[in-house]
């Protein structure tokens, strides 16, 4: 078990960089490093969309996510790019 945290690091570098940043919060990210917040939004995909993309609005279009290929911060604003599908409710 000594090496358990160590191991749970390995292909995970976006966490292994959050968690020797000291785990800084969204908004500290979002000032301070914005980098890895963007790298974070990437890994994360599908959970960062679900909190992202909510409407209350039943009329709005469903998608189905297939990618989430990049996220840019410029000006404390975030972009993120990737592949997805709408799907129209019959």
């Amino acid at each position: 078990m000594k090496n358990c945290s160590t191991h749970a690091d390995e292909g995970f570098a976006e966490l292994a960089e959050w968690k020797a940043s000291g785990w800084p919060t969204l908004p500290e990210m979002l000032k301070s490093h914005p980098a890895l917040l963007e790298k974070l939004i990437v890994y994360s995909d599908l959970e960062i969309l679900n909190v992202l993309l909510k409407t209350s609005s039943v009329e709005s279009p469903f998608y189905i996510v297939n990618s989430l290929d990049e996220a840019i911060i410029s000006e404390e604003k975030i972009t993120i790019s990737g592949i997805c599908f709408e799907v129209k409710l019959a």
